[in-house]
């Protein structure tokens, strides 16, 4: 865990290589356990850090924010693949693994500003749930 750290550290610090965003928009939470359905819709601010982003590949770590009804919660994952579609992972503080696809859509001078789509899943205790989320983001 320690040479990972480290990495970490040397990625971030590596001028040119690395990139960090920041994004907002709307999201939808669902749950279902084949008979009932509930959703939820609310507001989500995004923050991640992508280590390549001078590539064609996406490696980002970062959190996402949610606030729907009084309710917030945060979820810290990672995002593998290309900016147009790839692999998004959340672990929230409630223990629920949300796996799913993501996508950014770049646009403007050198696509520092864009369009993010996610679509996650999950399951608890025979309930099936999704989260998905559509909002702007800029890249510093």
């Amino acid at each position: 865990m320690k040479k990972f750290l480290l990495f970490l550290l040397l990625l971030i610090t590596t001028k040119g290589f690395s990139q960090l965003e920041v994004g907002a928009g709307f999201a939808s939470v669902a749950a279902s356990d084949g008979i009932v359905a509930v959703t939820s819709g609310g507001f989500q601010t995004d923050i991640d850090y992508d280590f390549m982003s001078e590539s064609n590949f996406r490696v980002a770590v970062g959190t996402n924010f949610l606030s729907s009804n009084g309710v917030f919660a945060v979820a810290p994952g990672i995002k593998l693949g290309m900016d147009y579609v790839n692999l998004k992972v959340n672990y929230d503080f409630d223990g629920i693994l949300w796996y799913g696809l993501g996508s950014r859509i770049g646009f403007g001078e050198e696509k520092t500003h864009g369009i993010n789509l996610s679509l996650q899943a999950a399951s608890i205790d025979g309930i099936g749930l999704g989260w998905s989320s559509i909002g702007y983001s800029y890249r510093f």
